[in-house]
């Protein structure tokens, strides 16, 4: 069976993979279906499995590290998404988007149940290990291949790679499953975009309901189109995926260019534990330079 790529219109090319033996449909830039599972006793298997990574990295960012780094994280579903490391020149370490986060955050956008594994370039630092265990399975798979062979490097359960995580994630409970957040609609919801920041905020992870740190925010692009993005406030609560970061990745796996931001809304608590405004304002100030944004605190 031959390989096959899909074309959505995207900004972003989706040329056909050059491992013929497997059939792949690219449902979105970043996201393919029909995927085989990863057999590492297979050379053409781990070598359709490295060729995605080295596709991932081509959707990075590297404007301070200069190293591309690419993830795939395979959905309970088998649908495979693709991250790369997104880096924001001039704005503080934090907003770094790192591959692992961006896999994960893009397959809980899709709607996935759980991952069952992750398949990256480098071995994930402490910070995306702490991402990965609030995926809530201890029996998460993570393999790292070799950058230039198709040599495995390393294969291990979350639970080996980060023992004694700190996380309020269970199996019932955790990144993928959790409640809707119940919260007070704003006043004023004439505003699409704010209509839609707010409906986003419903989606935040958050496994400490004692903290006030929901947030979401909506941005319009010039060509007319609509991003969202939530709060995804982890345990400790560090490292936090913060609206705008979400917003970026659903971005740039739709092939946008995050500069297309003309205005943005955020929603967020009324005097909030954390506040995400100023870092929205502060990415925004770097990618967008001309977008306005507003806020609503409700």
């Amino acid at each position: 069976m031959q390989a096959s790529a899909r074309n959505t219109g995207s900004h972003f090319p989706i040329p056909p993979l050059a491992n013929q033996s497997y059939s792949v449909n690219f449902i979105a830039p970043m996201v393919a279906q029909g995927l085989p599972a990863l057999n590492l006793g297979v050379h053409d298997s781990v070598a359709l499995y490295r060729e995605l990574l080295g596709r991932a990295q081509q959707f990075a960012s590297p404007q301070v590290s200069g190293r591309r780094v690419g993830a795939i994280a395979i959905g309970q579903s088998g649908t495979a998404y693709l991250g790369a490391n997104i880096e924001i020149k001039g704005t503080a370490p934090s907003d770094t988007i790192h591959a692992e986060a961006f896999a994960v955050t893009l397959a809980r956008h899709y709607g996935e149940s759980g991952i069952s594994a992750i398949v990256l370039t480098l071995q994930p630092c402490g910070s995306c290990r702490q991402i990965l265990a609030e995926a809530g399975s201890p029996e998460l798979t993570i393999i790292i291949l070799n950058s230039e062979t198709t040599a495995v490097l390393y294969q291990e359960t979350i639970t080996s790679l980060f023992p004694l995580g700190y996380t309020y994630a269970t199996q019932a409970q955790n990144l993928f499953c959790h409640p809707v957040l119940l919260l007070e609609a704003p006043t004023s919801s004439e505003c699409q975009l704010l209509a839609q920041a707010f409906r986003k905020a419903s989606q935040c992870y958050l496994p400490n309901p004692e903290r006030k740190t929901w947030s979401g925010i909506a941005a319009q692009l010039s060509n007319g189109k609509v991003y969202t993005g939530s709060a995804i406030t982890i345990s400790g609560p560090n490292p936090t995926i913060t609206p705008v970061q979400d917003l970026l990745i659903q971005l740039i796996s739709h092939g946008e260019n995050p500069n297309e931001i003309v205005t943005a809304h955020l929603i967020e608590p009324q005097e909030p534990d954390y506040s995400f405004f100023r870092n929205t304002e502060a990415v925004l100030e770097k990618i967008a330079p001309c977008a306005t944004i507003h806020r609503t605190q409700a």
